[in-house]
């Protein structure tokens, strides 16, 4: 009796590599308009305008296991601002001097969804962004891209 096994081969599951990832975030000022109108609605409207503030971009998206480098510029010549995450990656916080720039980098160890804003008390209305981290399982669709 002669037995014979054909072309059983074993194929390894792809595994994702993780990627350094360069972004550069700036602030932004932006012109806001706030209007009240005092009842009746004959009384005078009232309008106050000013300057605030945001991230561009306000969205990272990187996968589980990245490597994240920020360059984050400061393009206000009078407010000083910091960059704070939050959650797992609440030690990643950056002062940014008016009209200057910092880098800093960490590793994307945590998947989710976590908030990223200026601690100025001012600016945290809308000073703010969401690092989002992909399971590293995902990325591996994207790699050679």
């Amino acid at each position: 009796m002669l037995l014979s096994i054909v072309g059983c081969t074993r194929v390894a599951a792809a595994t994702y590599v993780p990627q350094s990832r360069n972004f550069t975030i700036a602030t932004v000022a932006t012109l806001t308009t706030e209007q009240t109108q005092a009842v009746p609605s004959y009384a005078p409207v009232v309008q106050k305008m000013g300057e605030d503030y945001s991230f561009s971009p306000n969205v990272i998206t990187v996968y589980q296991g990245d490597t994240v480098n920020l360059d984050l510029r400061n393009l206000q010549p009078d407010d000083a601002h910091t960059f704070t995450l939050t959650g797992p990656y609440a030690s990643v916080s950056q002062t940014i001097a008016p009209n200057s720039s910092e880098k800093i980098s960490f590793k994307a160890t945590s998947v989710g969804e976590f908030e990223f804003h200026c601690t100025v008390a001012d600016h945290l209305p809308y000073m703010y962004g969401e690092l989002i981290v992909l399971p590293a399982s995902m990325g591996v669709a994207d790699q050679g891209k």
